[in-house]
């Protein structure tokens, strides 16, 4: 399975900076995703609806508590080694990308 680890980001855009941690894991043969935001003290509640690969990038779909309604985010990690590059699709938002991802477990 691709990108198993603990990874991590920084983001600074206009409603956040800070870190950005994503845990990625294999459990009964399919991915468990569990991203975090430290200082997002509400609780992150989360859905992931799809992943997907292709070649070294992992596609995601959920939806999240952090957005008004239900509202559907979506990801493409690429991952190079140990690096990872996110772009995030974010309803309201547009689309961020993060180079800046590094393993850290």
């Amino acid at each position: 399975m691709l990108g198993i680890g603990r990874w991590k980001f920084f983001a600074d855009v206009f409603m956040y900076k800070g870190d950005i941690i994503i845990n990625i894991a294999e459990k009964d043969g399919k991915y468990d995703i569990a991203p975090e935001i430290p200082d997002f003290h509400e609780g992150l509640k989360y859905e992931f609806l799809e992943t997907k690969v292709s070649g070294n990038t992992l596609h995601l779909e959920a939806e999240t508590t952090l957005l008004p309604g239900k509202k559907r985010v979506s990801a493409d990690l690429i991952f190079n080694g140990d690096k990872c590059t996110a772009k995030i699709s974010v309803p309201y938002l547009g689309t961020l990308e993060l180079d800046n991802g590094v393993k850290i477990g």
